[in-house]
């Protein structure tokens, strides 16, 4: 199995290579933006929406690995797919329209919060 190091490379590249929407656009990567890369039919879009979440999944795993942060999201012990992912971002960006100017990231998170919530202590 890779290490923690070789998937957060390989994420860095995949996210260079297939953003060149995202690295042209000047400030953050907003929600909408991402939305629009998500819902596209051009392959290069969906690539950048795809590699976008490979690599804030990967950022946010390895932050929690290395510095003990708790990741508020609780995935079903089978786990989730990419497509879940993304879906459950497609979904929440389009009933909270008013988030559109948000950071992608941010608005990944509240998705994932939102669709996959951790009980109660």
């Amino acid at each position: 199995m890779p290490s923690v190091f070789s998937r957060c490379v390989l994420s860095l590249v995949l996210i260079l290579a297939g953003m060149n929407r995202a690295l042209a656009i000047e400030g953050d990567y907003t929600v909408k933006q991402l939305a629009e890369d998500c819902d596209s039919d051009d392959k290069m879009l969906q690539l950048n929406c795809f590699s976008y979440f490979l690599g804030f999944s990967n950022a946010l795993y390895a932050s929690a690995s290395l510095y003990g942060a708790d990741i508020p999201i609780c995935y079903p012990p089978d786990g989730v797919s990419a497509g879940d992912m993304i879906l459950a971002f497609r979904l929440w960006s389009s009933t909270n329209p008013d988030m559109g100017e948000n950071a992608a990231g941010s608005g990944i998170l509240m998705a994932l919060v939102q669709r996959f919530p951790c009980k109660p202590k």
